[in-house]
């Protein structure tokens, strides 16, 4: 099995291994042998135009595209796609941002040279991808935009045809929550986003999903608010800064899978990031653990298994389409 470094954010880089593992509609989890998926930072070659169709929800949009030679990265116009969605777009230009707004979810994307870094929710956390703007229009790979707002992608390479779709996805809301503190103030920013989910049949389900993803950001905020308590505010004109943010990776099969972000800055020598998984069964409210995924099975190898059950360093996990990421 190959492992590689992920880059999941602007903030940090970590180690991931990614299985194939299959779900079942109850949110139990049923576990066939995997393979494994190396991460590579592939050098891209010249654009090209390319005539790519368009399916959102079934119906044929007319949207161009442009694909990359070497790594058939698929490019589309940010602001075409978005409304199709049914979202609105703006301009931002206090922030340079274009602010795609679709239900209760908020993306501001913000464009650096060829990548565009995805804020959600007003977190001061993002997710970079492979951005261009050619002729004046925005394009983004086109995972900046099914990932933030929780659509499947199929990609029919011989056809060229993209079909998005939140087809099976659950029938739940996701918003977002902030937590608040005293130790904000003028050289303390504090700005920890947090998700909650509603509309679940199981109330008692939903509040223990909900307890555990507060519970994840406000541990955080605790630690802050120690560090702040020992080390007191800043001198003289320096700022503190302590963030918190979120991403739905999957929400599919009566389970949804969010990857936590959290990052702290005290100086040039003093700043950490980190990142948590947390998954769950939206039938009982359960937390998701990797045993669960891991159970036994004959179809994987012993030195992996016996990697990801016996590491000291293996930290969490977190569900996608395409499987299962391991970070540690």
């Amino acid at each position: 099995m190959n492992t590689d470094v992920k880059k999941r954010t602007s903030v940090n880089r970590m180690s991931t291994v990614v299985l194939s593992i299959g779900l079942t509609a109850t949110g139990s989890i049923g576990v066939f042998p995997f393979h494994s998926t190396a991460i590579h930072a592939a050098a891209d070659t010249a654009v090209k135009s390319s005539e790519i169709h368009v399916n959102i929800e079934g119906r044929p949009i007319a949207i161009p595209g442009i694909i990359y030679n070497s790594t058939d990265k698929i490019f589309l116009p940010l602001k075409k796609v978005a409304e199709a969605f049914g979202a609105t777009v703006k301009y931002n230009p206090a922030h340079n941002a274009v602010v795609v707004t679709l239900s209760k979810t908020t993306a501001s994307y913000i464009f650096r040279n060829d990548s565009v870094l995805v804020k959600l929710n007003g977190s001061n956390l993002g997710e970079l991808y492979d951005a261009k703007v050619l002729n004046g229009v925005s394009y983004v790979a086109i995972k900046a935009l099914t990932e933030i707002f929780n659509y499947r992608l199929v990609w029919d390479k011989s056809s060229s045809i993209i079909n998005i779709s939140n087809v099976g996805i659950n029938n739940i809301t996701i918003s977002a929550a902030q937590l608040t503190s005293e130790i904000a103030n003028d050289s303390v920013t504090v700005n920890m986003v947090y998700p909650q989910v509603s509309n679940l049949t199981n109330v008692d389900a939903q509040a223990a999903i909900n307890a555990a993803l507060k519970e994840q950001a406000e541990s955080f905020l605790a630690s802050a608010e120690r560090k702040i308590k020992t080390n007191g505010l800043p001198i003289k004109k320096n700022r503190y800064f302590f963030y918190t943010g979120y991403k739905v990776t999957y929400n599919r099969s009566g389970v949804v899978s969010f990857l936590m972000s959290d990052y702290e800055y005290l100086d040039h020598e003093h700043r950490e990031s980190s990142q948590a998984g947390l998954t769950f069964s939206l039938k009982d409210g359960k937390t998701i653990q990797i045993n669960d995924l891991l159970q036994s099975n004959p179809g994987f190898a012993h030195n992996i298994k016996k990697l990801i059950l016996n590491d000291k360093h293996l930290e969490h996990f977190y569900l996608t389409d395409s499987g299962c990421t391991l970070f540690f």
